[in-house]
């Protein structure tokens, strides 16, 4: 049996620091590798900075998909066609807003910029896009495709960036 209280004392300290070790090793934020990340404010900020440009890098990628779509013109409506066009400049315009509203920290302003520029390129398509179904010409058709070509260049640059992979 336990004979005093010293003992009673050390058995619940040791009990709470097993507690708290699991405890803090399962909610510790782990990166893709699993290594625990130093939580400072710099780092939590670069961090979480980090994953939106990985998350809104991804979406990128799926707003990239239905222009494919889109443009494949597959769908001969021209209701459908306009309205999927204009479904996909608004989608484009809700991601550069999250993309400009969102502060970056000082050691991303590079990341931000290739971000800011991917979705301009994207935006400048989407409208090209808008002309190519109010006016179906080759010219249009084209032009579309061209700028959409440039906008999966500033794309593929962001997915090979260091800081979204």
């Amino acid at each position: 049996m336990i004979r005093n209280k010293s003992e009673v004392a050390l058995i619940v300290t040791l009990l709470v620091v097993v507690v708290f070790g699991v405890v803090g090793w399962l909610v510790t934020p782990k990166d893709e590798k699993g290594q625990p990340i130093l939580l400072l404010p710099d780092v939590k900020s670069v961090e979480d900075y980090r994953r939106k440009a990985k998350d809104w890098t991804e979406e990128f990628g799926l707003l990239d998909g239905r222009f494919a779509v889109l443009l494949s013109g597959n769908s001969k409506s021209l209701y459908s066609q306009s309205r999927n066009s204009q479904e996909l400049f608004s989608d484009y315009v809700k991601l550069a807003q999250k993309i400009e509203n969102t502060e970056a920290p000082a050691a991303l302003t590079g990341l931000k910029d290739m971000l800011a520029n991917t979705s301009v390129a994207y935006l400048t398509a989407c409208q090209s896009a808008l002309v190519w179904v109010s006016n179906d010409s080759e010219e249009n058709l084209v032009s579309t495709e061209t700028l959409v070509n440039d906008a999966q260049q500033y794309m593929k640059e962001l997915e090979n960036s260091t800081w979204t992979n």
